[in-house]
């Protein structure tokens, strides 16, 4: 706890707007999100089907997680476990639970690389409403369950009039993944990544659906709202 006292009182000292911390607690958990804090968060607005769920935290659990301003690097994470067999997760392995009793945020920001400098410039920034995922690592030994810096392999389904559950997204797939870390999981550790929250008002029941392979393992149950015409486009 000192230490993340230390984190909390650093970032209280920057300015202004990197002081707007988003601390908030549902039971035994605190989460410390570190993305911009606005009174105006926007629904984010699906452009084509892909689920897009940014990581922005691996490690071990503990009763207070501090989630980084930006998700995690895209390399640097598991490497040393690529080219070995690791499991992959069923439901006996692996929790998926998306908690909407925290409203976080996630700042998307679009970049543009200039001619003199092989650094990205940042145009602008939008911060989108959001759930936490929290993934746990239920055994004793590696998981692997995806790869890269946003959780590819998984996508949201609803259900329909019929009572039957259907995918609104398509898994997320990078035209080139070279390099791209794998997310391997270690004992006891967890995964938080973001649920992007769309713009809509038809409320309905969602679920999340992680397939690597031929398992599959579905999170808890929660309402969100959606558009009405990503199910229709399903149809």
């Amino acid at each position: 706890m000192a230490l993340i006292g230390l984190f909390i009182s650093s970032l209280l000292s920057c300015n202004s707007k990197e002081a707007q911390l988003n601390i908030q607690t549902n039971g035994k958990l605190t989460i410390i999100d570190t993305s911009n804090l606005t009174e105006n968060l926007t629904a984010f607005t699906i452009k084509n089907s892909d689920g897009f769920y940014p990581i922005h935290y691996i490690g071990q659990y503990s009763d207070t997680i501090i989630l980084r301003q930006r998700r995690i690097p895209r390399y640097g994470h598991g490497e040393e476990y690529f080219g070995d067999y690791v499991p992959v997760p069923d439901s006996n392995k692996i929790a998926i639970v998306v908690d909407t009793a925290f409203d976080l945020s996630y700042t998307h920001y679009y970049e543009n690389y200039l001619a003199e400098s092989d650094k990205p410039v940042i145009d602008s920034a939008v911060d989108y409403k959001a759930y936490p995922v929290i993934v746990r690592n239920l055994t004793d030994s590696l998981l692997y369950i995806g790869d890269c810096w946003d959780w590819t392999n998984i996508v949201r389904q609803v259900k329909n009039s019929e009572g039957r559950w259907i995918d609104i997204e398509i898994p997320f797939k990078y035209v080139c993944g070279t390099g791209c870390r794998p997310i391997v999981l270690e004992e006891n550790q967890i995964m938080i990544a973001k649920l992007m929250r769309y713009k809509g008002n038809y409320k309905i029941e969602c679920r999340l659906k992680l397939k690597l392979w031929n398992n599959e393992v579905y999170s808890n149950i929660f309402f969100d709202h959606i558009d009405i015409n990503q199910i229709q486009e399903r149809m």
